[in-house]
């Protein structure tokens, strides 16, 4: 709008001292008296008036507030009159909007007696936004697994690309930290130290014992040193215990064994301590040879002096069967190694044997790793010489650290750089708080795995999971896995009452009176409904539960407990390096933000609920994704349900928001939507440069069986590529979809 230049002053009459531009009638005055007679009509004369601004700088696109005060504060008339320059600025309400840039005076004159008080403003453009190109914005995007603080219009459809991936600054915070009262045990009093090498871990199970039924904080102090442990840290049965290290304070365990085993335990804190084990359960090797055998190849690797195979620990594997073998690749941004899903990826369980035999020459220092090509679920592809390839001669037979039925467990810069096992598993228990918890290659060493399975996983865990600041890399299985289970009805006891029974053996779901609870088909996950609990007979085992509505035919649904389940928040993290899953996610009323996820191979988030055979799953609701950035990996961000039997039925996974996330080079569909309702998909920003990158359907985001979905502001850019690339496939059983404003940009 073009404004005259004319330069007109305006004068604003307080009409009343109600109005907004005299406030409102003070009777503040302590002397003032409403309820004497002799001075109701008593009338204070105004001795002056002051006028404030809260700012005496503002752009075009804000406004200023102004303050007029009288004295005394309790005059009787209180009316008053501003004037300005009406060109430059208007004044309503004593809200001052800008009109054009410029400086001005506002005088306020005060109706009794004239008095004045002038304040000034300076009005200015606002700051432009930095205009940067598709290229440089792509550079400062993938460049680093971290934000970068740049500022962009909003033409490449992300909401604030500045804030996308991980905020570095952060990855230091404190969150946690250890309180200043308590009682005090330093771990070198009580026989643990750096020189002991045979029974620190029975002097620490002794102190902790000792020390249950202390009142109060309970914190046992370790020194800047390395501590040697040949068993497992026990903590039963405690509240209030402190395990502290200092900078370098580091365990070192001489067994493939769990770190630290703690049952119902409440408000237990482990604090600036490092985990490693010596000898390693995974090592590496370089490709030296290969021997094709027909139904075997012979795989001989080069193993460097930091293993010491002869250490009989490594024939251990021969008894479980349990063993992992993947081929790795350097990748510069990560500046390290990759599992390589173009490359063999082998192992055993009980089921399958990928690996036949593995024999160690210490005269040649090569292990020798004979591949079994009739394994189920990798085809054989001969290696080049050099390649190099990870070992866990573990999977699933430890954990790193095991949580039992532990209520409000703290962990907070804990960094663990191998675990024979599971990271860190939680069996039952309620509220866990992870804060620069780090599962990482150990820079002194050539290992390339971390952990031999998941890294952190948690089973029926109520209440909160809160993992902040944390690096989660390198592991043979899923990055997270955080689920809870389903019980299935066995018996309608009427059309209120129902019995259920576990479906696994590995946790047991528990249910109270007042606990909300979902039902659901097995065939596909249809929803049947949401039901309060009124009565619970727990049979040990199974229960019986009275709902506060009619479920009828319910023998074989799925019950999930909704008060229950976890709720999580996985807040500025880097999974990197995996190859498996990123986040396997079965939790409700959950949040995904400001995550890094690079280099993962088999899915870097997925949010489901399934009814297979595991038995593992409560269907996802209430799940927001934003801020994020998916970086070379592979079906970047799935969310589906489906029930026994592969069927999907809509408006089974609920409210899903996803927005303001970078999806680079994706391998698959980069957004995945299965079995949901009520979801959004808006201004996230999809770039491909690569071939392999444009998935066989040619679809950036893939719907079916889906209800009320809205997919907009997105944007797109596809570079050097003649392949067919549709912003959205519709598969079957949709309804009400909102596609809108989903643009591919010119490159």
């Amino acid at each position: 709008m073009k404004l005259k230049k004319i330069a007109l002053f305006c004068t604003i009459f307080a009409l009343t001292p109600l109005v907004s531009c005299g406030g409102e009638k003070e009777n503040d005055d302590p002397n003032n008296n409403n309820n004497n007679n002799n001075n109701e009509n008593q009338t204070v004369a105004v001795k002056g008036i002051d006028l404030s601004i809260d700012k005496n700088e503002i752009t075009l696109d804000e406004v200023a507030n102004l303050t007029v005060t009288f004295t005394p504060s309790n005059a009787t008339n209180k009316e008053y009159t501003f004037t300005f320059d009406s060109s430059l600025m208007s004044i309503t309400n004593n809200v001052v909007e800008p009109l054009k840039v410029g400086e001005g005076e506002i005088k306020v004159i005060s109706k009794e007696g004239s008095f004045e008080d002038t304040v000034n403003i300076k009005i200015v453009e606002p700051e432009e936004d930095i205009m940067v190109s598709s290229e440089e914005l792509i550079s400062n995007l993938t460049s680093s697994p971290y934000s970068d603080e740049m500022e962009t219009e909003n033409f490449y459809g992300l909401d604030n690309a500045s804030e996308v991936g991980v905020i570095e600054s952060k990855m230091d915070d404190e969150l946690y930290p250890v309180p200043e009262d308590g009682t005090v045990y330093k771990a070198s009093d009580y026989g643990i130290t750096a020189e002991n090498l045979i029974n620190n871990s029975e002097k620490l199970n002794v102190l902790i014992n000792d020390i249950r039924n202390v009142e109060g904080n309970k914190i046992i102090e370790f020194e800047d040193v390395i501590y040697t442990f040949n068993s497992t840290i026990n903590i039963k049965d405690i509240s209030d215990l402190y395990l502290v290290g200092k900078a370098n304070t580091k365990f070192v365990y001489t067994g493939w064994l769990t770190y630290l085993n703690a049952s119902n335990t409440t408000n237990l804190h482990l604090n600036n301590i490092k985990f490693d084990m010596d000898p390693a359960p995974t090592i590496v090797g370089t490709v030296k040879e290969i021997t094709d055998k027909g139904q075997t190849a012979d795989i001989v690797l080069s193993i460097p002096e930091e293993f010491d195979l002869t250490d009989p620990i490594y024939e251990s594997w021969k008894s479980t069967r349990q063993i992992s073998y993947a081929e790795c690749y350097y990748d510069e941004l990560a500046d390290w190694y990759v599992p390589n899903r173009d490359g063999n990826l082998f192992y055993n369980n009980p089921a399958s044997y990928g690996i036949d035999d593995m024999v160690y020459s210490d005269a040649n220092k090569t292990l020798t790793v004979t591949l079994n090509k009739s394994f189920a679920f990798y085809s054989y592809k001969e290696p080049e010489i050099g390649t190099v390839a990870s070992i866990g001669f573990t999977v699933y037979e430890f954990f790193g650290f095991l949580f039992s039925d532990c209520e409000n467990t703290y962990i907070e810069n804990v960094t663990t750089y191998t675990a024979a096992g599971m990271g860190l598993r939680a069996n039952g228990g309620k509220n866990m708080y992870l804060n620069r918890t780090n599962f990482m290659h150990n820079p002194d060493s050539k290992r390339i795995l971390t952990c031999t399975a998941d890294i952190i996983h948690t089973a029926a865990l109520e209440g909160e999971l809160k993992i902040t600041n944390s690096i989660i890399e390198g592991s043979h299985d899923d990055g997270l896995n955080i689920k809870t289970y389903y019980t299935r009805v066995t018996a309608n006891r009427g059309s209120k009452v129902i019995q259920v029974s576990q479906t696994q053996s590995e946790v047991a779901v528990g249910y109270e009176v007042g606990d909300t609870v979902d039902v659901y088909s097995s065939d596909g996950l249809e929803f049947k409904g949401r039901f309060v609990l009124e009565d619970v007979q727990d049979l040990g085992g199974s229960y019986i539960l009275t709902l506060d509505g009619s479920l009828r035919n319910a023998t074989g649904l799925l019950v999930g407990n909704h008060t229950k389940a976890t709720r999580m928040t996985l807040d500025n993290c880097l999974i990197q390096n995996k190859r498996n899953r990123g986040i396997l996610l079965q939790a409700r009323e959950s949040v995904i933000k400001n995550c890094t996820f690079m280099n993962v191979n088999m899915g870097a988030i997925q949010v489901l609920g399934v009814g297979d055979q595991f038995a593992e799953a409560i269907v996802p609701q209430d799940i927001t994704i934003y801020n994020c950035k998916f970086l070379n990996s592979w079906d970047s961000c799935r969310n589906f349900t489906y029930g026994y039997d592969g069927k999907s039925f809509p408006r089974t996974l609920l409210n899903l928001e996803i927005y303001n996330n970078f999806f680079y080079n994706g391998v698959g569909v980069d957004t995945y939507l299965q079995g949901v309702g009520d979801a959004e998909v808006r201004n996230n920003f999809y770039y491909k440069d690569s071939e392999r990158a444009i998935n066989s359907t040619g679809n950036l985001i893939q719907l079916s069986y889906s209800d009320n979905v809205s997919i907009k502001d997105n944007r797109a850019l596809i570079v050097g590529s003649e392949k067919e690339v549709n912003f959205v496939g519709e598969g079957t059983s949709l309804t009400n979809i909102n596609l809108e404003n989903n643009e591919f940009l010119e490159e």
